[in-house]
Protein backbone atom coordinates (compact mmCIF):
# COMPACT_ATOMS: atom_id res chain seq x y z
CA UNK A 1 0.00 0.00 0.00
CA UNK A 2 2.97 2.34 0.00
CA UNK A 3 2.38 5.40 -2.08
CA UNK A 4 -1.43 5.28 -1.73
CA UNK A 5 -3.24 8.54 -1.03
CA UNK A 6 -6.22 8.69 1.26
CA UNK A 7 -9.51 9.91 -0.13
CA UNK A 8 -11.08 10.66 3.23
CA UNK A 9 -10.99 14.41 2.76
CA UNK A 10 -12.98 14.42 -0.46
CA UNK A 11 -16.60 13.75 -1.27
CA UNK A 12 -19.68 13.53 0.94
CA UNK A 13 -19.99 11.54 4.16
CA UNK A 14 -22.41 10.77 6.91
CA UNK A 15 -23.46 13.94 8.75
CA UNK A 16 -23.07 12.42 12.21
CA UNK A 17 -19.80 13.30 13.94
CA UNK A 18 -18.06 10.74 16.08
CA UNK A 19 -16.97 11.70 19.58
CA UNK A 20 -15.58 8.82 21.60
CA UNK A 21 -14.21 6.53 18.89
CA UNK A 22 -14.59 3.41 21.04
CA UNK A 23 -15.66 1.76 17.79
CA UNK A 24 -14.41 2.89 14.41
CA UNK A 25 -16.49 3.00 12.33
CA UNK A 26 -19.22 3.63 14.88
CA UNK A 27 -22.29 1.44 15.15
CA UNK A 28 -24.38 3.82 13.02
CA UNK A 29 -22.64 2.34 9.99
CA UNK A 30 -23.00 -1.33 10.91
CA UNK A 31 -24.71 -3.21 8.12
CA UNK A 32 -27.33 -5.94 8.21
CA UNK A 33 -25.42 -7.93 5.61
CA UNK A 34 -23.08 -8.94 8.43
CA UNK A 35 -24.46 -12.39 9.24
CA UNK A 36 -23.44 -15.55 11.04
CA UNK A 37 -21.10 -16.58 8.23
CA UNK A 38 -19.24 -13.27 8.59
CA UNK A 39 -19.02 -13.81 12.35
CA UNK A 40 -17.61 -17.31 11.88
CA UNK A 41 -14.90 -15.90 9.61
CA UNK A 42 -14.01 -13.28 12.22
CA UNK A 43 -13.80 -15.79 15.08
CA UNK A 44 -11.65 -18.04 12.89
CA UNK A 45 -8.94 -15.36 12.60
CA UNK A 46 -8.94 -13.86 16.08
CA UNK A 47 -5.91 -11.96 17.32
CA UNK A 48 -5.75 -10.04 20.61
CA UNK A 49 -7.54 -6.71 20.93
CA UNK A 50 -4.77 -4.72 22.54
CA UNK A 51 -2.53 -1.72 22.51
CA UNK A 52 1.18 -2.26 22.16
CA UNK A 53 1.15 -4.44 25.27
CA UNK A 54 0.05 -4.68 28.86
CA UNK A 55 1.20 -2.58 31.76
CA UNK A 56 -1.01 -3.75 34.61
CA UNK A 57 -1.88 -7.18 33.28
CA UNK A 58 0.22 -9.39 35.49
CA UNK A 59 -1.41 -12.80 35.30
CA UNK A 60 -3.64 -11.74 32.42
CA UNK A 61 -3.68 -14.09 29.48
CA UNK A 62 -4.19 -12.50 26.07
CA UNK A 63 -6.24 -15.57 25.17
CA UNK A 64 -8.93 -14.42 27.61
CA UNK A 65 -12.08 -12.65 26.49
CA UNK A 66 -14.24 -9.75 27.63
CA UNK A 67 -18.01 -10.02 28.15
CA UNK A 68 -20.33 -7.09 27.49
CA UNK A 69 -23.80 -7.64 28.97
CA UNK A 70 -26.70 -5.30 28.19
CA UNK A 71 -29.79 -5.38 30.42
CA UNK A 72 -32.96 -4.32 28.56
CA UNK A 73 -35.96 -2.59 30.10
CA UNK A 74 -37.82 -5.48 31.74
CA UNK A 75 -41.50 -5.66 32.54
CA UNK A 76 -42.24 -6.41 36.22
CA UNK A 77 -42.55 -10.02 37.24
CA UNK A 78 -40.53 -13.21 37.29
CA UNK A 79 -41.67 -14.21 33.80
CA UNK A 80 -39.88 -11.21 32.28
CA UNK A 81 -36.65 -12.16 34.02
CA UNK A 82 -36.92 -15.78 32.89
CA UNK A 83 -37.41 -14.67 29.27
CA UNK A 84 -34.38 -12.39 29.54
CA UNK A 85 -32.26 -15.10 31.20
CA UNK A 86 -33.26 -17.48 28.38
CA UNK A 87 -32.06 -14.95 25.82
CA UNK A 88 -28.72 -14.51 27.62
CA UNK A 89 -28.29 -18.27 27.78
CA UNK A 90 -29.09 -18.55 24.06
CA UNK A 91 -26.56 -15.82 23.28
CA UNK A 92 -23.94 -17.67 25.31
CA UNK A 93 -24.63 -20.95 23.52
CA UNK A 94 -24.57 -19.21 20.16
CA UNK A 95 -21.15 -17.60 20.64
CA UNK A 96 -19.58 -20.55 22.44
CA UNK A 97 -19.89 -22.63 19.29
CA UNK A 98 -16.56 -21.06 18.34
CA UNK A 99 -13.38 -21.52 20.31
CA UNK A 100 -12.50 -17.87 21.08
CA UNK A 101 -15.76 -17.37 23.00
CA UNK A 102 -15.02 -20.39 25.18
CA UNK A 103 -11.95 -18.78 26.71
CA UNK A 104 -11.67 -17.57 30.29
CA UNK A 105 -13.08 -14.13 31.09
CA UNK A 106 -10.67 -11.31 31.94
CA UNK A 107 -13.23 -8.47 31.81
CA UNK A 108 -16.95 -8.27 32.48
CA UNK A 109 -18.98 -5.13 31.85
CA UNK A 110 -22.69 -4.63 32.53
CA UNK A 111 -24.84 -1.77 31.29
CA UNK A 112 -28.52 -1.04 30.75
CA UNK A 113 -31.48 -1.14 33.10
CA UNK A 114 -30.05 -2.77 36.21
CA UNK A 115 -32.60 -0.89 38.29
CA UNK A 116 -35.33 -2.95 36.64
CA UNK A 117 -33.32 -6.14 37.03
CA UNK A 118 -33.03 -5.52 40.76
CA UNK A 119 -30.88 -7.20 43.38
CA UNK A 120 -32.36 -10.67 43.06
CA UNK A 121 -32.21 -10.62 39.26
CA UNK A 122 -28.61 -9.41 39.44
CA UNK A 123 -27.58 -12.28 41.71
CA UNK A 124 -29.29 -14.82 39.49
CA UNK A 125 -27.70 -13.46 36.32
CA UNK A 126 -24.23 -13.51 37.92
CA UNK A 127 -24.80 -17.13 38.93
CA UNK A 128 -25.71 -17.98 35.32
CA UNK A 129 -22.54 -16.34 33.99
CA UNK A 130 -20.34 -18.09 36.54
CA UNK A 131 -21.93 -21.39 35.56
CA UNK A 132 -21.26 -20.84 31.86
CA UNK A 133 -17.82 -19.19 31.95
CA UNK A 134 -14.51 -19.56 33.78
CA UNK A 135 -13.41 -16.20 35.20
CA UNK A 136 -9.76 -15.27 35.64
CA UNK A 137 -8.72 -14.79 39.24
CA UNK A 138 -7.98 -11.11 38.61
CA UNK A 139 -10.88 -10.47 36.20
CA UNK A 140 -12.10 -6.87 36.06
CA UNK A 141 -15.82 -6.51 36.82
CA UNK A 142 -17.37 -3.15 35.96
CA UNK A 143 -20.93 -1.86 35.80
CA UNK A 144 -22.60 1.26 34.41
CA UNK A 145 -25.58 2.19 36.60
CA UNK A 146 -28.28 4.81 36.22
CA UNK A 147 -27.68 7.35 39.01
CA UNK A 148 -31.40 7.39 39.80
CA UNK A 149 -31.26 3.84 41.17
CA UNK A 150 -27.80 4.11 42.76
CA UNK A 151 -29.47 4.89 46.10
CA UNK A 152 -30.61 1.24 46.30
CA UNK A 153 -28.20 -0.10 48.90
CA UNK A 154 -29.40 -3.68 48.48
CA UNK A 155 -28.52 -3.53 44.79
CA UNK A 156 -25.12 -1.95 45.57
CA UNK A 157 -24.35 -4.66 48.13
CA UNK A 158 -25.38 -7.37 45.68
CA UNK A 159 -23.12 -5.96 42.96
CA UNK A 160 -20.12 -5.75 45.30
CA UNK A 161 -20.67 -9.22 46.75
CA UNK A 162 -21.02 -10.61 43.22
CA UNK A 163 -17.56 -9.32 42.31
CA UNK A 164 -18.13 -5.92 40.69
CA UNK A 165 -15.37 -3.51 41.71
CA UNK A 166 -15.78 -0.62 39.27
CA UNK A 167 -18.96 1.47 39.10
CA UNK A 168 -19.86 4.31 36.75
CA UNK A 169 -22.92 6.44 37.53
CA UNK A 170 -24.57 7.67 34.36
CA UNK A 171 -27.64 9.74 33.55
CA UNK A 172 -30.77 8.43 31.94
CA UNK A 173 -34.47 7.97 32.38
CA UNK A 174 -35.50 6.70 35.78
CA UNK A 175 -37.12 3.27 35.82
CA UNK A 176 -40.66 3.29 37.18
CA UNK A 177 -40.61 -0.21 38.63
CA UNK A 178 -37.93 -2.83 39.19
CA UNK A 179 -38.24 -6.56 38.79
CA UNK A 180 -38.22 -7.19 42.55
CA UNK A 181 -39.37 -3.68 43.64
CA UNK A 182 -37.09 -3.54 46.66
CA UNK A 183 -38.13 -0.92 49.17
CA UNK A 184 -40.98 0.51 47.10
CA UNK A 185 -40.84 3.01 44.24
CA UNK A 186 -37.33 3.89 43.16
CA UNK A 187 -37.86 7.39 41.83
CA UNK A 188 -39.50 8.88 44.88
CA UNK A 189 -36.79 7.60 47.21
CA UNK A 190 -33.97 8.54 44.85
CA UNK A 191 -34.78 12.23 44.58
CA UNK A 192 -35.65 14.92 47.06
CA UNK A 193 -39.28 16.12 47.25
CA UNK A 194 -38.52 19.32 45.37
CA UNK A 195 -36.53 17.77 42.53
CA UNK A 196 -39.60 17.80 40.32
CA UNK A 197 -39.26 21.57 40.09
CA UNK A 198 -35.71 21.29 38.77
CA UNK A 199 -34.40 20.29 35.40
CA UNK A 200 -33.12 16.70 35.07
CA UNK A 201 -29.51 17.86 34.88
CA UNK A 202 -29.89 19.96 38.04
CA UNK A 203 -31.32 16.94 39.86
CA UNK A 204 -28.41 14.84 38.67
CA UNK A 205 -25.89 17.37 39.93
CA UNK A 206 -27.67 17.53 43.28
CA UNK A 207 -27.38 13.77 43.79
CA UNK A 208 -24.13 12.71 42.16
CA UNK A 209 -21.55 13.55 44.88
CA UNK A 210 -23.72 11.94 47.56
CA UNK A 211 -24.21 8.82 45.46
CA UNK A 212 -20.48 8.54 44.72
CA UNK A 213 -19.76 8.67 48.46
CA UNK A 214 -22.52 6.12 49.12
CA UNK A 215 -21.11 3.69 46.55
CA UNK A 216 -17.64 3.99 48.06
CA UNK A 217 -18.98 3.09 51.50
CA UNK A 218 -20.43 -0.08 50.02
CA UNK A 219 -17.01 -1.29 48.92
CA UNK A 220 -16.55 -0.40 45.25
CA UNK A 221 -12.83 -0.03 44.56
CA UNK A 222 -13.47 2.59 41.87
CA UNK A 223 -16.48 4.88 41.49
CA UNK A 224 -16.76 7.16 38.47
CA UNK A 225 -19.49 9.33 37.09
CA UNK A 226 -20.71 11.19 34.04
CA UNK A 227 -21.02 14.94 34.61
CA UNK A 228 -23.17 16.82 32.15
CA UNK A 229 -22.47 20.46 31.40
CA UNK A 230 -24.21 22.95 29.15
CA UNK A 231 -27.88 23.77 29.54
CA UNK A 232 -29.34 21.72 26.71
CA UNK A 233 -29.00 20.93 23.04
CA UNK A 234 -28.38 24.57 22.12
CA UNK A 235 -28.39 26.29 25.48
CA UNK A 236 -30.88 28.79 26.89
CA UNK A 237 -31.92 31.79 24.87
CA UNK A 238 -30.46 35.11 25.71
CA UNK A 239 -27.07 33.76 26.85
CA UNK A 240 -24.07 35.28 25.13
CA UNK A 241 -21.79 32.83 23.31
CA UNK A 242 -18.78 31.84 25.38
CA UNK A 243 -20.43 32.59 28.71
CA UNK A 244 -20.57 29.75 31.27
CA UNK A 245 -24.24 28.81 31.49
CA UNK A 246 -24.55 26.25 34.28
CA UNK A 247 -23.30 27.95 37.43
CA UNK A 248 -23.76 24.80 39.50
CA UNK A 249 -21.49 22.57 37.42
CA UNK A 250 -18.17 23.71 38.89
CA UNK A 251 -19.56 23.34 42.42
CA UNK A 252 -20.77 19.85 41.59
CA UNK A 253 -17.37 18.97 40.17
CA UNK A 254 -15.72 20.18 43.38
CA UNK A 255 -18.11 17.99 45.38
CA UNK A 256 -17.32 14.97 43.18
CA UNK A 257 -13.61 15.54 43.67
CA UNK A 258 -14.15 15.80 47.43
CA UNK A 259 -16.14 12.54 47.29
CA UNK A 260 -13.07 10.95 45.62
CA UNK A 261 -14.67 10.01 42.33
CA UNK A 262 -11.99 7.94 40.59
CA UNK A 263 -13.09 8.73 37.04
CA UNK A 264 -15.11 11.65 35.70
CA UNK A 265 -16.47 11.86 32.18
CA UNK A 266 -17.52 15.26 30.89
CA UNK A 267 -20.55 15.14 28.63
CA UNK A 268 -22.70 17.72 26.90
CA UNK A 269 -25.69 17.44 24.62
CA UNK A 270 -24.78 20.76 23.05
CA UNK A 271 -22.87 20.61 19.77
CA UNK A 272 -21.96 24.28 19.56
CA UNK A 273 -18.75 25.87 20.74
CA UNK A 274 -20.48 28.44 22.93
CA UNK A 275 -20.19 25.98 25.84
CA UNK A 276 -16.45 25.74 25.29
CA UNK A 277 -15.68 28.24 28.07
CA UNK A 278 -17.51 26.06 30.56
CA UNK A 279 -15.66 22.97 29.42
CA UNK A 280 -12.32 24.75 29.69
CA UNK A 281 -13.15 25.78 33.27
CA UNK A 282 -14.07 22.21 34.19
CA UNK A 283 -10.91 20.80 32.62
CA UNK A 284 -8.74 23.34 34.42
CA UNK A 285 -10.34 22.39 37.73
CA UNK A 286 -9.75 18.69 37.06
CA UNK A 287 -6.11 19.27 36.18
CA UNK A 288 -5.62 21.44 39.27
CA UNK A 289 -7.05 18.62 41.39
CA UNK A 290 -4.61 16.06 39.99
CA UNK A 291 -6.83 14.31 37.44
CA UNK A 292 -5.29 13.03 34.22
CA UNK A 293 -7.04 13.16 30.85
CA UNK A 294 -7.52 9.64 29.49
CA UNK A 295 -9.40 10.32 26.30
CA UNK A 296 -11.67 12.78 24.58
CA UNK A 297 -13.96 13.23 27.59
CA UNK A 298 -12.50 10.96 30.30
CA UNK A 299 -10.42 11.98 33.32
CA UNK A 300 -9.07 9.84 36.16
CA UNK A 301 -7.05 10.12 39.35
CA UNK A 302 -3.34 9.52 38.95
CA UNK A 303 -3.42 6.15 40.75
CA UNK A 304 -6.02 4.73 38.36
CA UNK A 305 -4.64 1.67 36.46
CA UNK A 306 -5.74 3.25 33.19
CA UNK A 307 -3.40 6.18 33.82
CA UNK A 308 -0.47 3.77 34.12
CA UNK A 309 -1.54 2.09 30.89
CA UNK A 310 -1.79 5.42 29.11
CA UNK A 311 1.69 6.41 30.25
CA UNK A 312 3.08 3.54 28.21
CA UNK A 313 0.69 3.98 25.26
CA UNK A 314 -1.26 0.86 26.14
CA UNK A 315 -4.82 2.03 26.52
CA UNK A 316 -7.31 -0.03 24.51
CA UNK A 317 -10.62 1.30 23.16
CA UNK A 318 -13.31 -1.36 23.47
CA UNK A 319 -17.01 -0.99 22.70
CA UNK A 320 -17.84 -0.58 26.40
CA UNK A 321 -15.03 1.90 27.11
CA UNK A 322 -11.34 2.22 27.86
CA UNK A 323 -9.35 -0.80 29.01
CA UNK A 324 -5.76 -1.77 29.72
CA UNK A 325 -6.24 -5.47 29.04
CA UNK A 326 -5.55 -7.42 25.90
CA UNK A 327 -8.35 -9.89 25.12
CA UNK A 328 -9.09 -12.15 22.19
CA UNK A 329 -12.50 -10.62 21.63
CA UNK A 330 -15.47 -8.92 23.25
CA UNK A 331 -18.45 -11.29 23.38
CA UNK A 332 -21.83 -9.50 23.45
CA UNK A 333 -24.74 -10.79 25.55
CA UNK A 334 -28.20 -9.29 25.47
CA UNK A 335 -30.19 -7.11 23.04
CA UNK A 336 -28.16 -4.29 21.51
CA UNK A 337 -24.85 -5.51 22.95
CA UNK A 338 -21.75 -4.82 20.84
CA UNK A 339 -18.97 -7.35 20.39
CA UNK A 340 -15.59 -7.02 18.74
CA UNK A 341 -12.58 -8.85 17.44
CA UNK A 342 -9.36 -7.18 16.34
CA UNK A 343 -10.80 -6.26 12.94
CA UNK A 344 -14.58 -6.47 13.36
CA UNK A 345 -17.44 -4.94 15.33
CA UNK A 346 -20.82 -6.65 15.54
CA UNK A 347 -24.04 -5.96 17.39
CA UNK A 348 -27.03 -8.02 18.51
CA UNK A 349 -30.35 -6.80 17.20
CA UNK A 350 -33.09 -5.98 19.69
CA UNK A 351 -35.34 -8.73 18.37
CA UNK A 352 -34.47 -12.38 17.81
CA UNK A 353 -35.86 -14.75 15.18
CA UNK A 354 -39.12 -16.40 16.25
CA UNK A 355 -37.94 -19.87 15.21
CA UNK A 356 -35.00 -21.72 16.82
CA UNK A 357 -32.23 -22.07 14.28
CA UNK A 358 -30.55 -25.18 15.59
CA UNK A 359 -29.99 -27.49 18.47
CA UNK A 360 -26.94 -26.55 20.55
CA UNK A 361 -25.86 -28.48 23.63
CA UNK A 362 -29.03 -30.54 23.46
CA UNK A 363 -31.58 -27.72 23.29
CA UNK A 364 -33.13 -25.42 20.71
CA UNK A 365 -31.40 -22.04 20.61
CA UNK A 366 -32.71 -18.76 19.25
CA UNK A 367 -29.70 -17.17 17.60
CA UNK A 368 -29.41 -13.38 17.88
CA UNK A 369 -29.87 -11.28 14.79
CA UNK A 370 -26.61 -9.55 13.82
CA UNK A 371 -25.34 -6.49 12.09
CA UNK A 372 -21.76 -5.32 12.00
CA UNK A 373 -18.73 -4.03 10.18
CA UNK A 374 -15.54 -5.72 9.01
CA UNK A 375 -12.73 -3.20 8.90
CA UNK A 376 -11.03 -2.58 5.57
CA UNK A 377 -7.29 -1.96 5.44
CA UNK A 378 -8.03 1.77 5.36
CA UNK A 379 -10.37 1.47 8.37
CA UNK A 380 -7.67 -0.35 10.32
CA UNK A 381 -5.07 2.32 9.57
CA UNK A 382 -7.42 5.12 10.54
CA UNK A 383 -8.53 3.38 13.73
CA UNK A 384 -4.89 3.06 14.80
CA UNK A 385 -4.25 6.75 14.15
CA UNK A 386 -7.50 7.98 15.71
CA UNK A 387 -7.26 5.87 18.85
CA UNK A 388 -3.62 6.79 19.40
CA UNK A 389 -4.57 10.46 19.18
CA UNK A 390 -7.71 10.00 21.31
CA UNK A 391 -6.04 8.11 24.15
CA UNK A 392 -2.33 8.94 24.00
CA UNK A 393 -2.62 12.46 22.49
CA UNK A 394 0.09 11.81 19.94
CA UNK A 395 0.70 9.97 16.69
CA UNK A 396 3.99 8.19 16.09
CA UNK A 397 4.20 8.41 12.32
CA UNK A 398 7.06 5.96 12.03
CA UNK A 399 5.21 3.36 14.12
CA UNK A 400 2.14 3.72 11.90
CA UNK A 401 4.27 3.28 8.79
CA UNK A 402 5.92 0.13 10.12
CA UNK A 403 2.65 -1.38 11.37
CA UNK A 404 0.65 -0.77 8.19
CA UNK A 405 3.30 -0.56 5.44
CA UNK A 406 2.44 2.95 4.28
CA UNK A 407 4.20 6.25 3.80
CA UNK A 408 2.36 8.46 6.29
CA UNK A 409 3.00 11.74 4.46
CA UNK A 410 1.67 10.29 1.19
CA UNK A 411 -1.27 8.37 2.62
CA UNK A 412 -2.50 11.28 4.72
CA UNK A 413 -1.41 14.11 2.42
CA UNK A 414 -4.82 15.81 2.56
CA UNK A 415 -5.08 15.46 6.33
CA UNK A 416 -1.56 16.84 6.89
CA UNK A 417 -2.56 20.07 5.13
CA UNK A 418 -5.35 20.46 7.70
CA UNK A 419 -3.00 19.52 10.55
CA UNK A 420 -0.67 22.36 9.58
CA UNK A 421 -3.54 24.78 10.06
CA UNK A 422 -4.15 23.22 13.47
CA UNK A 423 -0.49 23.67 14.33
CA UNK A 424 -0.67 27.35 13.33
CA UNK A 425 -3.72 27.68 15.57
CA UNK A 426 -1.83 26.24 18.53
CA UNK A 427 -3.81 22.98 18.73
CA UNK A 428 -0.92 20.60 18.07
CA UNK A 429 2.76 20.38 17.19
CA UNK A 430 4.30 18.76 14.12
CA UNK A 431 7.83 17.72 14.90
CA UNK A 432 9.74 15.10 12.94
CA UNK A 433 7.90 11.80 13.30
CA UNK A 434 5.50 12.92 16.03
CA UNK A 435 2.16 14.71 15.92
CA UNK A 436 1.27 15.77 19.47
CA UNK A 437 -1.67 17.76 20.82
CA UNK A 438 -1.25 20.84 22.98
CA UNK A 439 -3.38 21.66 26.02
CA UNK A 440 -5.64 23.73 23.78
CA UNK A 441 -5.86 20.85 21.33
CA UNK A 442 -6.95 18.38 23.98
CA UNK A 443 -10.05 20.47 24.60
CA UNK A 444 -10.96 19.92 20.94
CA UNK A 445 -9.64 16.37 20.73
CA UNK A 446 -12.79 15.01 19.10
CA UNK A 447 -12.35 17.47 16.24
CA UNK A 448 -8.69 16.59 15.78
CA UNK A 449 -9.59 12.90 15.62
CA UNK A 450 -12.28 13.77 13.10
CA UNK A 451 -9.65 14.99 10.66
CA UNK A 452 -8.64 11.35 10.15
CA UNK A 453 -12.22 10.07 10.21
CA UNK A 454 -13.20 8.87 6.77
CA UNK A 455 -16.89 8.82 7.63
CA UNK A 456 -17.26 12.16 9.35
CA UNK A 457 -19.22 14.97 7.76
CA UNK A 458 -16.47 16.52 5.65
CA UNK A 459 -18.25 19.79 5.02
CA UNK A 460 -18.33 20.60 8.71
CA UNK A 461 -17.83 24.32 9.40
CA UNK A 462 -14.95 23.61 11.76
CA UNK A 463 -13.05 21.60 9.15
CA UNK A 464 -13.80 24.17 6.46
CA UNK A 465 -12.29 26.88 8.61
CA UNK A 466 -9.13 24.80 9.05
CA UNK A 467 -8.84 24.20 5.32
CA UNK A 468 -9.39 27.90 4.63
CA UNK A 469 -7.47 30.96 5.76
CA UNK A 470 -7.95 30.90 9.55
CA UNK A 471 -4.70 31.49 11.41
CA UNK A 472 -5.75 32.24 14.99
CA UNK A 473 -7.41 30.09 17.63
CA UNK A 474 -10.59 32.15 18.02
CA UNK A 475 -12.18 31.52 14.58
CA UNK A 476 -11.67 27.78 15.03
CA UNK A 477 -13.58 27.77 18.28
CA UNK A 478 -16.56 29.86 17.26
CA UNK A 479 -18.51 27.05 15.65
CA UNK A 480 -18.31 23.34 16.43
Amino acid sequence: MKGCTSDAMSGDADPHALRHYATYPERGWFVGAFDEAALVACYANVSPISGVGLIDGAGTNEAHIALSVVIPALAPGNAAYLAFARRIDDDIAFHRQWDPARSGVAELHWSGELGLLGASGTARLVALLRQRFAFARDARWSVSLDWRVAHDETLLDTLVLSGFAQLELRGGAAPTQRLDDIGGGTRSSALSPDVGEQGPMDAERWRLPELVALARTHGFASVGTVLEYGAGPCGPRGVAPGAPRSPGTLQTLDALIAARAMRIRLQTRCTRADVLAERVALVERLHASGYVQLGIDDYAQRDDPLVSAQRFGRLVCKPFGLSSRATRCVVPLGPGAIGATADTYFQHLEEVPSVPVRSIAGRKVYAPGLRGWRLSADDAIRRTVIQSLATNFFIDRQAIELAHNIEFSDYFANEIRVLRRCANAGLLSLEDDFIETTDAGRVRLDNLCGIFDRYRHLRHTWLRSLAGTARTLEPLLMDH
